[in-house]
């Protein structure tokens, strides 16, 4: 629409921006944002767009909020964002690279759901319907670490959590982590059996890199 458009050449001249807001158009793409945002930038209820793409922006003033646009992939990069980061999109991918942020929180319907190594203060909460989640090993977790997964195969390995980690997964071919300074609990559900590992905070000494895997009963030795 013609105020579409405005938006689009008002963003388009600006190097640095206070807080942005695009909210509630048309648009099938996101017109240029400038690399520095001093206040928040939001992206909310824009059903039409085919992509959220601001990977290009490497400073955020206040909070990042990608919600609301349909079925959209989002894509950040590494950003310094001052306050939480919440990126949820319906079927798409959420493709991070190592932002540094307060609490992150990415969350898909399907999609695969993949972040380099992050430096949070707060909580990282990742979520998929049934993709894979994966998280780079430099990964710095200063609060918990939790993980809802479905049929992919989830990978955190080399994550430094300072508070608990919990991972969940439903019909997933693995699960490989490492042991959190607090309490680590992983819970798998494959078909009718569900498994549960708890390791209490102390358990070991340093943290430990582990992987779980269901295997099918008629493959084990004596069967």
């Amino acid at each position: 629409t013609a105020a579409d458009e405005v938006v689009a050449v008002t963003l388009e001249r600006y190097p640095t921006l206070g807080g942005v807001t695009i909210s509630n158009t048309t648009l099938t793409s996101l017109p240029p944002i400038p690399p520095t945002v001093t206040g928040s930038l939001t992206i909310t209820d824009n059903p039409d767009l085919t992509a959220a793409d601001i990977s290009n922006v490497t400073s955020i003033g206040g909070s990042l909020t990608v919600t609301g646009n349909g079925n959209a992939p989002v894509t950040v990069g590494s950003p310094t964002v001052g306050g939480g980061v919440t990126l949820t999109t319906g079927s798409g991918s959420i493709s991070v690279g190592s932002p540094v942020a307060v609490n992150i929180s990415l969350s898909t319907g399907s999609g695969t759901v993949s972040m380099g190594s992050p430096s949070t203060a707060g909580n990282v909460t990742l979520t998929t319907g049934s993709g894979s989640i994966s998280m780079g090993p430099a990964a710095s977790v200063g609060g918990n670490l939790t993980l809802t997964g479905g049929s992919g195969f989830v990978d955190v390995t080399g994550a430094n959590v300072t508070g608990t980690t919990s991972i969940t997964t439903v019909g997933s071919p693995g699960v490989a982590a490492t042991t959190a300074g607090g309490t680590t609990t992983v819970t798998m559900t494959n078909g009718v059996a569900t498994m549960s590992v708890d390791l209490p905070t102390g358990a070991f000494s340093a943290p430990v890199a582990f992987s779980i895997a269901p295997v099918d009963p008629a493959a084990m030795p004596g069967t």
